[in-house]
């Protein structure tokens, strides 16, 4: 073989691994995601005040954000969602699909900085 051919065949050898290595690599998202969305639906908060109730079966997902442990957005490491709920009150909520999520009501300032154009006032 000479060189443009040896080189060709290296390079083509290398692309064909890298996308074996692409589709075999285990992917925590495909893991993680579906307990994500169960701890969110999951979440029933039922507060005196009824604008600050929150059922994660019902909220509007306003904004959801995706955090990866590498560049190549392989391994889904962490999930943050904004979401409202029916009196147009905003709550945050971040989950590693352990079962420990953060979930808590922000306020409206707190939720417009955060979500910038994606913000909707209460009705």
């Amino acid at each position: 073989m000479n060189g443009p051919g040896l080189l060709l065949a290296l390079v083509v050898s290398g692309a064909a691994g890298y996308l074996q290595y692409r589709l075999i690599v285990d992917n925590r998202g495909t893991q993680i995601l579906p307990q994500v969305d169960e701890e969110f639906r999951q979440i029933r908060y039922k507060a005196e005040d009824p604008r600050l109730a929150f059922d994660g079966g019902s909220a509007q997902l306003v904004h959801e954000a995706r955090e990866y442990e590498d560049r190549y957005q392989r391994t889904l490491i962490r999930v943050t969602r904004y979401a409202r709920n029916a009196h147009g009150e905003y709550f945050y909520f971040m989950s590693e699909g352990t079962g420990k999520a953060l979930f808590r009501h922000i306020s409206q300032a707190a939720a417009e900085a955060a979500l910038g154009r994606k913000y909707i006032s209460p009705p």
